[in-house]
């Protein structure tokens, strides 16, 4: 899959649906606007990747969905630095490492450059990480030894931290191929 562009993609079905809600649409408040499209609420159908999706987990909470999808798996994360005028390093983007060496997250297992190249199109170097859970924590200013299910208490509803889940496991099912 290709990076996104802004209103291109067509929605693309992945194999997993949620539990409790099928193919419903979740509606997801969130506390600040996404990245892209300033979007403070999204409608997100559990498996299918649209543009609220990929708005979601590329745009808006991203480290959710990798953290999910580190907590199933143990694989690191991967994360993708953007450098400020500066001279700082600010992670932009986060998923993790298959152990195939791919990029995995919202829009499936890809080659780190298709990630690092979407991102220097905003104009910025870039550089990618792998690291673990303790340094993404450090990173971050948590203790290293923060809880790897941390995430969750990032997600204010029962139905969004299900929504991660199916997205991660439908993610994992592809990345397995």
């Amino acid at each position: 899959m290709s990076s996104p562009q802004p209103g291109a993609p067509a929605a693309e079905p992945l194999a997993g649906r949620c539990r409790t809600h099928d193919a419903v649409p979740v509606e997801i408040q969130l506390l600040e606007p996404s990245a892209n499209l300033g979007l403070t609420e999204l409608l997100v159908t559990p498996g299918l990747v649209d543009e609220h999706a990929r708005e979601l987990f590329l745009y808006a909470q991203c480290e959710v969905l990798a953290l999910c999808l580190r907590e199933f798996t143990g694989w690191p994360l991967w994360a993708a630095e953007q450098q400020l005028p500066d001279g700082r390093w600010n992670w932009a983007h986060v998923g993790v490492r298959t152990p195939a060496g791919r990029w995995l997250d919202i829009e499936g297992p890809r080659a780190v450059e298709d990630v690092t190249g979407w991102l220097a199109s905003w104009g910025l170097p870039v550089r990618a990480r792998v690291m673990d859970g303790a340094a993404w924590n450090v990173m971050l200013g948590r203790p290293p030894a923060t809880p790897a299910a941390w995430w969750r208490t990032r997600v204010t509803t029962p139905a969004g931290i299900e929504l991660a889940e199916v997205f991660a496991r439908a993610l994992l099912r592809v990345a397995e191929r």
